[in-house]
């Protein structure tokens, strides 16, 4: 009886053994997983997303967008360091495979006009110190615009996607740049300085129509340059008339394409008014002349202050930089309206233009 007990306990204390030995499979069948090897992988970017060009923090701030389109509250990335060629960054667009461009102002000293303007290029899902898959420097260019830079102060950027050339707003020289991202750095096309000669934004909408606004103090406008062909526009170094103009625009910015290619408009207005006066002006297709905006946001409830950028989504949802914040402003938002969202956070400082996909 004793031998047969003392087995018992042998037999017991061998099962206690193995199980211990063999916990991670003994209920599961299989070993527990090897830990990952290396830092854990970068979580792929949002679906959804609204970049902001950080001036003072020289960097470029994504946030994620939901489906019910709010913004998060916090950046889904942040590009900024020393590989990435950001200085003074004014200006984002995104490219067909989602690629984003930046309009750089380069070093910005007291008293001296500004030199040094890039535009840097990052693939889709870059983030922190990333280095610039492109960068187009300034450099003097012929065909019209002999010994004049090809980029100084570029106060706005847009991308045509039917073929997808850049267009480069540039406030110092009052031209607009068009570059063939088939060949080289060289400006191919563009259009003169003569009806708009300090340009703060351009756009490009489905039809190809290209929009320019030009803040020249006391006749602000907003110039349309349509396509010389269905569906195609041709190059021309000196276009320089264009072919509709919307006028008596206090101040414009930034400009954006929403649906039904509808015109949106920052206008900044007087910053010397005790109370701001700045708007976002929303125009029709082919509106002309004195046509007055369909809608206009503006007022106390708004928050807009010294807005410059704009960019619309595919429902209309517009976001407007505010100096240290973005305004989200829902889709047909008109008069005095406050911001469906606000979103702030320590990287957005100074912001310049905003992009959203």
């Amino acid at each position: 009886m004793n031998y047969s007990i003392a087995g018992a306990l042998v037999v017991l204390v061998a099962i206690a053994a193995l199980a211990f030995i063999f916990r991670g499979r003994l209920f599961t069948g299989r070993l527990p997983p090897d830990p990952p090897a290396g830092p854990p992988a970068s979580p792929p970017p949002p679906t959804r997303e609204l970049y902001v060009a950080s001036m003072g923090n020289h960097s470029i701030v994504g946030f994620a967008i939901d489906a019910n389109g709010f913004v998060a509250s916090t950046p889904s990335r942040v590009i900024h360091g020393p590989n990435t060629g950001l200085q003074n960054p004014f200006a984002v667009a995104l490219g067909n495979t989602n690629r984003i461009w930046v309009a750089n102002l380069g070093p910005l000293l007291p008293g001296q006009p500004p030199t040094g303007a890039t535009i840097t290029v990052y693939d889709s899902d870059a983030n922190g110190n990333a280095t610039p898959i492109r960068t187009i420097t300034s450099q003097a260019v012929g065909s019209g615009f002999a010994a004049t830079p090809s980029l100084a102060n570029p106060s706005a950027i847009a991308m045509r996607r039917v073929p997808e050339n850049l267009f480069v707003a540039n406030d110092a020289s009052g031209r607009v740049f068009e570059f063939d991202l088939a060949t080289d750095d060289q400006p191919t096309g563009g259009f003169e300085g003569s009806t708009h000669p300090q340009p703060t934004g351009v756009a490009v909408d489905s039809a190809q129509c290209i929009y320019v606004s030009d803040a020249t103090p006391g006749s602000g406008s907003i110039a349309v340059f349509t396509p010389t062909q269905p569906g195609q526009y041709i190059n021309q170094l000196t276009k320089a008339n264009p072919d509709l103009r919307i006028t008596g625009v206090n101040n414009p910015g930034h400009l954006a394409i929403g649906p039904d290619r509808e015109l949106f408009v920052v206008v900044r207005g007087n910053f010397e008014l005790p109370t701001p006066n700045a708007a976002v002006y929303v125009y029709a297709v082919g509106a002309t002349g004195t046509a007055a905006p369909i809608r206009v946001i503006s007022g106390s409830n708004t928050q807009l202050v010294r807005p410059y950028g704009v960019a619309v989504d595919e429902s209309g949802q517009a976001f407007v930089s505010n100096g240290e914040s973005v305004l989200v402003f829902a889709p047909g938002a008109s008069g005095n309206v406050a911001p469906s969202e606000s979103v702030s956070h320590f990287e957005i400082n100074n912001a310049g233009g905003v992009a959203v996909r």
